[in-house]
C-alpha cells in the first residue's frame, strides 16, 4: 500500500479518536457568571446612599433552551422566614440563541423600617419588595455584613446546580464571624450562628433538547 495512504488512513483514525475522546469528556456548562466587583452600578448605588447592591455579568450560552432561577433565601434565628423566598426572578428561553449582561440584587434602605429589596437580570426585573420587620434588619443594634461568595474569575454552571452568589448577615455578637460560603456545612453553622442571614442563589436548567447540543 502507498505510504501516503497509509498516512491518510492513520490520521483519520487519529482524529476519530481524538473526536471520541471529546464525546466523552463533554462540557456540560450552560450558563458563566462572575461578580462585577465595584461596577459603576455599584458605585452609584453607594454614593447615593440606597444601601447595598450586589452586581453580576452572567452569559448564557443556550439562553434559547434554558431557563433561569434567582432568588433570595431568608432566615431568623436559624429558621426560614416567612416567605422563604423574599423575592426572586424566573424567566428563560430568549429568542436569541446567546445572551450575556448583568444581573443583580439590590438592597434598598437595609437599616430602615421601609427598606426594601429587589432583582434583576437583563431586561428581566422583579419590583421592591418590603422587608418584613420580623427580619430585624432596621435594628442600628445590630453588626451587618454583606459580601459576594464568589470572586470576579468566570465560573460555569450545570444545568440544575444551584449556586450562592451573595451573603447578607447581621449578628447580636460583638465580632463578625467568617465563613466558608462555598462550603454547605460552614453556610449551615452561619444560618445557625447569626440573627439574620439573606442568601442570594442562582440555578440555570436547561430544555432536554439540548442535551444533544452538549455532546
Amino acid at each position: 500500500m502507498n505510504r501516503h495512504v497509509i498516512v491518510l488512513i492513520v490520521t483519520v483514525l487519529l482524529l476519530s479518536l481524538i473526536g471520541c475522546g471529546k464525546q466523552e469528556t463533554k462540557d456540560d456548562t450552560v450558563a458563566y457568571i462572575k461578580a462585577n466587583l465595584n461596577s459603576e452600578y455599584e458605585k452609584v448605588y453607594k454614593d447615593l446612599g440606597l444601601g447595598i447592591l450586589y452586581d453580576f455579568d452572567y452569559k448564557l450560552p443556550y439562553a434559547d433552551q434554558s431557563w433561569v432561577n434567582i432568588w433570595v433565601e431568608g432566615y431568623l434565628d436559624g429558621k426560614k422566614m416567612e416567605p422563604f423566598h423574599l423575592t426572586e426572578l424566573s424567566y428563560g428561553l430568549n429568542p436569541e440563541p446567546m445572551v450575556e449582561g448583568r444581573m443583580g440584587f439590590g438592597l434598598i434602605n437595609p437599616t430602615s423600617e421601609d427598606g426594601s429589596l429587589f432583582l434583576y437580570s437583563g431586561q428581566v426585573k422583579a419590583p421592591p419588595t418590603r422587608l418584613n420587620n420580623q427580619m430585624q434588619l432596621h435594628s442600628n443594634t445590630m453588626a451587618s455584613s454583606w459580601d459576594y461568595a464568589i470572586g470576579d474569575e468566570q465560573i460555569g454552571l450545570n444545568s440544575g446546580e444551584t449556586r450562592l452568589l451573595g451573603v447578607y448577615r447581621k449578628t447580636n455578637k460583638k465580632t463578625i464571624s467568617s465563613y466558608d460560603y462555598q462550603d454547605s456545612q460552614s453556610v449551615e453553622k452561619m444560618i445557625q450562628d447569626e440573627s439574620v442571614v439573606l442568601l442570594l442563589k442562582i440555578k440555570v436548567e436547561t430544555d432536554k433538547k439540548i442535551e444533544g447540543k452538549l455532546d
